[in-house]
Order: C-alpha cells, then sequence, then structure tokens
C-alpha cells in the first residue's frame, strides 16, 4: 500500500502536467476557432460571389444589362380582375363586380390630367401590372392601387393599345377629327415612364377608316391600323393580305379573324397572318374576341330578321363554324363583346338600351349560355385582366 507522501508527490505531479496540457489546449483551441472563423469567411466571400454571378448570369439571360439597375415593377393584379369606369372614376373589382376599389378619382385630377372631366377608357397591360386610363389632356398610366407611374399627351378617344410585352402603349399624337385635314396622321409609341420612343406617320393621303385604333402586331414589331400594317422601324407600311373592317390575332398569333363588308354582305373570317387560307366561319358578326387558348371566338350579330343592331351574342368555333347562341338583347338593346374570362369559361359584354342611346351595363355569361349576370350598371366600359 503507497504512502501518503508517495500519493501527494504523484498528484502533485499530476496536477503540474495537467496545468501545462491545458495550456497548450487552450491555444490549440483558439487556433482552430481562428482557423474556423478564417475558413467560414473565405466559404462566405465565395458564397457571395458565386450568387452573384447566377444573379448577373439571370439578368443576362432576361435581357438586363449586368451594370444597370433592375427597375422596381408594381406586382400584378389577381387574374380576372375587373377595371371599369362609372362617372368618371375608374375602379378595380373582382371579376364578377364586387369588392369595387376606386384607384382614381375622376373629380380630382389635378397634376394628372390637368383640365379634365374625368377618366375615359381604361386598358390593362397583358401582365396585370399597369392600367392606361384616357382623359381629356392625354393618358395616364398607374398601378393596379391607382399609383400614378407616368403620365403624357396624347389624341384619339379609343382604347389604348398596349404591347404584347406589356412594355409601351400606342395612342394617336396627332389626329385631326374636324375637316379638313390640315397634316398627317401620327402615331406615338410611349414606355411606361411615359417617355416617347418614337413616332409613325401614316403615309399622305390616308384617312381613317370605322377602326381607326392601332392594334399591336403579335410579335410587337407592328402596328396594324385599317387596311395597313405599320412597321415601327420606320419601314414602308404593307396593304394587309387580306380585306377587312375589324381584326384580331388569336393569342398564339397563327391565326388572323377579320370581318369583311362587301356591300350588304358581312362575315367572319379566319385566315392565316398572311392571309392564306381564308374561311368563312360566320355571317353576319360585328364584334369579336378570341378565346384564352383561340378554340371559341365570341360575336355580336343582328338577329335574323332583326332591328339592324347588334342584339345576339354567341361563341363560334372557328375549326368547324359551329355557333352556340349565348345571350340575346331585347330588340333595340345593343350588346357588344368585350372579352373572355382567363379560364375561357365565361364572356364579358356591354349592353345599352334604346339602340345604344340608352342605359348601358355590363354582364357576363357562360360559354355555354347559362348564368347570365349582370356585372356592373351605369357603364359598359370594363375590362377583365385576362391573364
Amino acid at each position: 500500500m503507497p504512502r501518503i507522501s508517495e500519493v501527494l508527490e504523484r498528484e502533485s505531479r499530476t496536477i503540474d502536467l495537467e496545468q501545462g496540457d491545458f495550456e497548450r489546449l487552450l491555444g490549440r483551441r483558439e487556433r482552430k476557432q481562428r482557423n474556423a472563423r478564417i475558413r467560414a469567411g473565405a466559404v462566405g466571400i465565395i458564397v457571395a460571389l458565386a450568387m452573384g454571378i447566377v444573379f448577373i448570369k439571370s439578368l443576362r439571360l432576361e435581357g438586363i444589362p449586368a451594370d444597370q439597375p433592375v427597375e422596381h415593377r408594381p406586382a400584378p393584379a389577381a387574374s380576372g380582375s375587373l377595371a371599369y369606369q362609372l362617372d368618371g372614376d375608374i375602379y378595380v373589382a373582382d371579376p364578377d363586380g364586387t369588392n369595387a376599389v376606386m384607384i382614381a378619382d375622376g373629380s380630382d385630377l389635378g397634376d394628372d390630367c390637368p383640365g379634365g372631366d374625368g377618366y375615359g377608357l381604361s386598358s390593362w397591360s397583358p401582365d396585370g401590372r399597369y392600367l392606361a386610363l384616357r382623359c381629356s389632356a392625354g393618358v395616364v398610366i398607374t398601378d393596379p392601387q391607382g399609383g400614378v407611374v407616368a403620365t403624357f399627351p396624347a389624341q384619339g378617344r379609343g382604347r389604348i393599345a398596349w404591347s404584347p410585352d406589356s412594355t409601351r402603349v400606342a395612342v394617336w399624337d396627332e389626329y385631326f377629327w374636324a375637316e379638313p385635314v390640315t397634316g398627317p396622321y401620327v402615331i406615338g409609341i410611349y414606355g411606361i415612364d411615359g417617355t416617347r420612343e418614337t413616332q409613325i406617320a401614316m403615309p399622305p393621303g390616308w384617312e381613317p377608316g370605322a377602326e381607326r385604333d392601332p392594334v399591336w402586331t403579335p410579335d410587337g414589331a407592328s402596328l396594324i391600323v385599317n387596311e395597313l400594317e405599320v412597321p415601327l422601324d420606320g419601314g414602308t407600311p404593307r396593304e394587309l393580305p387580306f380585306p377587312w373592317f375589324e381584326v384580331a390575332y388569336s393569342p398564339d398569333g397563327s391565326q388572323v379573324a377579320y370581318v369583311t363588308r362587301w356591300l350588304t354582305r358581312i362575315a367572319l373570317m379566319v385566315a392565316r397572318p398572311d392571309g392564306s387560307e381564308p374561311r368563312e366561319v360566320l355571317f353576319g358578326p360585328a364584334e369579336m374576341a378570341w378565346s384564352p387558348t383561340g378554340e371559341l371566338i365570341a360575336v355580336t350579330a343582328d338577329a335574323p330578321g332583326g332591328p339592324g343592331v347588334a342584339t345576339q351574342l354567341s361563341v363560334v368555333d372557328p375549326a368547324t363554324g359551329s355557333a352556340t347562341l349565348l345571350f340575346e338583347s331585347e330588340r333595340r338593346t345593343v350588346i357588344g363583346v368585350i372579352g373572355f374570362s382567363p379560364e375561357g369559361d365565361r364572356v364579358l359584354f356591354d349592353s345599352t338600351e334604346h339602340g345604344g342611346a340608352g342605359p348601358v351595363s355590363l354582364w357576363s355569361v357562360g360559354v355555354d349560355g347559362s348564368d347570365a349576370r349582370l356585372v356592373v350598371a351605369g357603364t359598359g366600359d370594363g375590362e377583365w385582366l385576362s391573364r
């Protein structure tokens, strides 16, 4: 059995050794922590650089120069949102007209549109991030909540034409409503910020027809104005390869529908964009709109032996020519098609009593002709966001 003195001596040596080991271990721990911090910092730098590279590549893929700041864009409105004008004010509501919120007060235009007495027609941008509003002095572009993005002067009275990519609008810069015409008709192309990008003068001697507002081609490279296709790059306008009164491209751009008038005969035609393979799909239409899938065309027309105004709303299958009557108004109540819901299951249209001179309202109906609903009374100026 060891003696107490031996035990104490051994414990003393053990304590001395542990204290030395502790100092060495502490130094080693500090070195490890320092190295870990260095490695973590290096990893963080590498990750940040990698993320930056990915971000720059994504910008380049989206066509945004990497050395330019990304412009903030407002969030899009909900799919199918209804924008409409009522008594000079602009509202955004659910597709059925409920939960309406006034986003633009026509009684207080201020600097947005000086000298005006209210807002007129409104148009959704295809991506749903903006609304273009008419007023007496020009155009006001807002976000879906009514925040003003830009204002600029413009003539004309029709709906504002958005480019397919939602980056530009086409309006008349010079439009002559009274005779004699004193100069050329001029179209202005404006960016969302209100900057005019270019002007396009119509050819000398050109005069507008019944459908006088510009329509964008699906590729965004040209405008259709009456019988002419007008390139934005300043190229020579060309006459369309088909006679037309009203024109609308299918959503994928593979087909074009147009209305022809020859004496008393009016027909809805569908052809390829180059005018080839034309075919008549309906007799006697007035207005039209494609469904989101391009499988149906909504049209308005006068009833056989009717009063001479559009009183019937139908959908037509352009592949077969078969038509389904959706709605028929009372005699002398004029209806006009506006467009389809995003799902393609309903059609929005306007109704005006007394041959187009009386009370007006917005309606919708299912594509099978069921469930016709009054959406908003007192206006025919409305549009669903169709995305």
